[in-house]
């Protein structure tokens, strides 16, 4: 959080995140765009744009970016799964 909070200084231009990221296609587009972080949406079936703990890290791993895990409604035990696998920035 310490990186999110220096990076959001109001002397400084807007942090922008894309969200929503399913394929490595987009993340490159994202980051060549100039975004900051990339959202990934985990274990929220009701979302199209869900991803996998195994998916999610495969993107994680492929990403230039840092990761902004989104999610809903998950125990502290899938939270702490997806911090150890993802290993997200936020």
């Amino acid at each position: 959080m310490d990186k999110l909070n220096a990076r959001c200084n109001a002397n400084e231009r807007t942090v922008v995140k894309i969200c929503g990221m399913t394929k490595c296609e987009d993340i490159t587009v994202a980051a060549d765009a100039g975004a900051d972080y990339i959202g990934v949406v985990i274990n929220v079936p009701r979302s199209p744009r869900c991803q996998t703990i195994d998916r999610a890290r495969a993107l994680s791993q492929f990403s230039p970016l840092p990761i902004v895990a989104v999610t809903v409604n998950q125990t502290i035990q899938q939270l702490q799964e997806i911090v150890s696998v993802v290993a997200p920035a936020v």
